[in-house]
């Protein structure tokens, strides 16, 4: 039995990530539902935690400073460092 989401994610973390770049509007709603909520604004910075492979990156559309922290080395692996999101 895994103890923690830092354990669960680095035995299933590859597979996780698979479905997303396979599926990456399967979150959508999830998504949008928190940024709406959140009433984001330009310029301003942003903690997404845990961040997982940084999926919620690709629904913000205002310009914003993304710090993405994650626990999972197998999350970390196949996310990138972009010019708004810091890992």
């Amino acid at each position: 039995m895994f103890k923690s989401y830092k354990d669960i994610f680095n035995q299933r973390g590859v597979y996780y990530h698979q479905a997303m770049v396979k599926y990456p509007l399967a979150r959508a709603e999830e998504f949008n539902n928190i940024i709406r909520l959140s009433d984001l604004q330009n310029n301003q910075i942003i903690c997404d935690v845990p961040s997982g492979g940084c999926y919620i990156s690709n629904f913000i559309q205002q310009n914003l400073k993304i710090i993405s922290i994650e626990t999972s080395s197998e999350f970390i692996k196949d996310s990138q460092n972009t010019a708004n999101n810091t890992i």
